[in-house]
């Protein structure tokens, strides 16, 4: 879907643009997220508002998964 939209955009408009995923990442997905590459962001909800859990998520989408 996001490389549809992508694709669209790129098409209709000549503009390429950065998409963001903004469903319900924390660290039960994360990991699997990171692995699309489509994806340029993530925008976090209620994970953010622990920030052991917060930290963890920068630190895997950074590829400091061991610090």
């Amino acid at each position: 879907t996001i490389k549809h939209i992508k694709d669209i955009m790129k098409k209709w408009r000549n503009v390429d643009i950065k998409v963001l995923y903004g469903g319900s990442v924390d660290l039960n997905n994360i990991n699997n997220l990171v692995t699309i590459a489509e994806i340029d962001g993530f925008l976090v909800g209620s994970a953010s508002l622990r920030a052991d859990e917060l930290l963890q998520i920068a630190q895997i989408t950074a590829g400091d998964k061991d610090d």
